[in-house]
């Protein structure tokens, strides 16, 4: 409900550094604009197109967004949100390793290293009926 700002940031065991961030907007009970934008294609048209997808959605933008401005890292970490295939297929495309506490379901996860090696992870996903 209503909203909520992600932050893509640079951990270490010292400190934490913001380096970007993004308004989410919930569909559940959200105000519509009262006006739309005169410019459609201006920054903050764009954000907040951006800010009414998903949080995976979101994540996904703030990365490559990162990236071209020349950020980098060796994983990524995430909460229960980013516990998805989107997320895991972001991180491993964009050479990341992700870390992320997986959503509580009926699916599971099972990694197997591919004959290049453990650095490239092949995902498979199976439902299973409890």
């Amino acid at each position: 409900m209503g909203q909520q700002v992600l932050t893509l940031g640079l951990a270490t065991g010292q400190a934490f550094l913001p380096i970007d961030s993004q308004i989410y907007i919930s569909s559940v009970n959200a105000q519509g604009l009262k006006k739309t934008f005169k410019d459609g294609h201006s920054v903050v048209a764009k954000r907040y197109r951006e800010a009414q997808t998903s949080k995976p959605q979101i994540l996904s933008s703030m990365i490559k967004r990162d990236l071209n401005q020349g950020f980098s890292a060796s994983y990524l970490l995430g909460d229960a949100w980013f516990g998805t295939k989107a997320t895991i297929k972001t991180s491993l495309n964009n050479s990341f390793t992700p870390v992320l506490r997986m959503k509580k379901n009926k699916k599971k996860y099972r990694y197997t290293a591919s004959e290049e090696g453990t650095s490239i992870l092949n995902l498979k996903i199976k439902t299973t009926k409890f």
